[in-house]
């Protein structure tokens, strides 16, 4: 987006908002996207009207099924049910198990938490599972779900903890909150010292991957999944960006941001670009807030498709990544209860200040 400059634009439209035609709003915007690809180069082609498939429409649950995202720090949602505990196919759906249960709940498989060292501990087989790993195994299915039965104790490394199971592993840290790392992405991640090694903890469940089943994103780096081998890129997007770029922008917005603030934060070497200048542009702070997500994937979108690594820089790819924009903003609106925006002293409907936003970078991005 363009470098912010003043509210002198939106004079008109907060006197008469009722009046401003096309070719108004796109005067009155010609800024607002400025700057929005720096350094960018010629971008091929004509633009097409290709039918849009928005991305993060479907997520990964845990070993594959689909589920909402949630933020870091607890549980990503129920799972489905199974009837064995034989590990999950890549991209495959993770059966179903019981909710966790109460302490003192006896069952055949896991002992009740009063024969367990801690209070929050549940005995299964010969291992203690306990605390926020526990709830995360008992929702996968526990036992007899998709990780099946503890191989091993519970081990401190990095500042979380992790446990492995027969089928996968479950780790949790302060930063990252809990979440499941399946065969062989588990396998490929002890290998490389765990919450100890580069990788460090995972930041998400495994979610689809372009070019691979699935991939499981590590603050250190990610792990792709086919079949039964396990790619691990220390620095995603520098070593496959035609694969990396695709992957990133497709999670789910939610999922989006924790990869691309865990990466912004200290960027990995590598031909990815993880700056932004936000929704800058004649917006007031507040519209800024309301729709900074949304902004950093279309940032994240133009600087690696259309610049950068130039992954695809062609007009139909431009009007792809646009039309996510939009998507974005209006997900954003009814995630927030489609409030009334202040534009500089002019209220509108939140859906209306996400169709300004999309056709200054339309006109003009």
């Amino acid at each position: 987006m363009s470098d912010r400059r003043g509210p002198s634009a939106w004079v008109l439209l907060a006197h008469r908002p009722a009046a401003v035609t096309t070719l108004a709003l796109a005067t009155a915007l010609a800024l607002l996207t400025a700057g929005c690809q720096p350094g960018a180069g010629p971008v091929a082609g004509a633009e097409p009207n290709p039918a849009l498939t928005l991305a993060g429409s479907e997520a990964i649950d845990q070993v594959g099924g689909p589920t909402a995202p949630t933020a870091p720090g607890g549980p990503s949602g129920q799972v489905g049910s199974s009837s064995g505990g034989g590990p999950p196919a890549a991209g495959g759906g993770l059966p179903a198990g019981p909710s966790p249960q109460p302490s003192g709940a006896a069952s055949p498989e896991v002992a009740p938490a009063g024969t367990a060292a801690r209070a929050d501990c549940h005995r299964v087989g010969g291992f203690d599972v306990c605390g926020p790993i526990y709830e995360r195994y008992a929702q996968a299915g526990g036992p007899t779900g998709a990780l099946g039965r503890p191989v091993d104790g519970a081990t401190a490394a990095g500042g979380g903890t992790s446990q492995r199971f027969e089928h996968g592993a479950v780790a949790a840290s302060p930063s990252t909150g809990t979440r499941v790392v399946a065969a062989p992405a588990a396998d490929a991640w002890e290998d490389a010292g765990g919450g100890d090694g580069p990788l460090g903890y995972p930041l998400l469940d495994p979610r689809p991957a372009v070019g691979a089943d699935s991939v499981s994103y590590f603050q250190g780096g990610a792990v792709f999944v086919t079949g039964g081998d396990a790619d691990v890129h220390e620095a995603p997007g520098g070593e496959v960006p035609d694969v990396d770029v695709p992957s990133v922008y497709g999670l789910p917005l939610a999922d989006f941001t924790v990869v691309w603030r865990d990466r912004a934060a200290d960027p990995p070497d590598g031909d990815l670009v993880w700056t932004t200048d936000g929704c800058s542009g004649p917006t007031p702070p507040a519209v800024d807030a309301l729709f900074a997500d949304a902004c950093l994937r279309h940032d994240f979108g133009y600087r690696n498709y259309l610049n950068g690594p130039r992954v695809d820089p062609t007009q139909q790819r431009r009007l792809a990544v646009d039309n996510q924009f939009l998507a974005d903003l209006r997900a954003t609106c009814g995630t927030a209860g489609e409030p009334q925006v202040d534009w500089f002293g002019v209220m509108m409907p939140c859906q209306r200040a996400a169709q300004v936003m999309y056709d200054a970078v339309r006109a003009f991005g």
